[in-house]
């Protein structure tokens, strides 16, 4: 009779620690998912401040060929609800200095463009991302 009791203590243990060896796993996959998930939401609100950054820069181009006397300062309203923010546009013997912004969710890109000449046709000397 203790053989048996000693079997089925040995048996239950087991069981308890493959049941809980297992609940851990599953847990630890779990928030592998949820840091997945995260990362791609991340990376999406990236990519979408990006563009909108990059939209806002060749609007700010567009106006400052239009008038060199354009001089930013303005929030633009893309597609919807994603905004993006034109700075002071700063101008030093013939060269200008462009800064915008985007955000979106959580994720702000900023671009500085730096554009050499605007009178016949716009050369960019520099478009950096900060």
């Amino acid at each position: 009779m203790s053989k048996l009791r000693t079997k089925a203590s040995t048996a239950i243990t087991t069981v308890l620690i493959l049941g809980s060896v297992s609940a851990i796993i599953a847990s630890l996959m779990l928030f592998q998912s949820t840091d997945n998930a995260i990362s791609a939401k991340v990376l999406r609100e990236g990519e979408k401040a990006a563009y909108a950054a990059e939209s806002c820069a060749e609007i700010a181009l567009e106006k400052l060929r239009i008038s060199t006397s354009y001089t930013g300062n303005e929030s633009i309203t893309l597609s919807g609800t994603q905004d993006c923010s034109i700075g002071t546009i700063t101008s030093s013997l013939g060269s200008y200095t462009i800064p915008v912004s985007a955000t979106n969710g959580e994720s702000t890109k900023r671009i500085q463009v730096v554009v050499d000449s605007v009178a016949t046709s716009i050369i960019i000397e520099s478009w950096k991302e900060q």
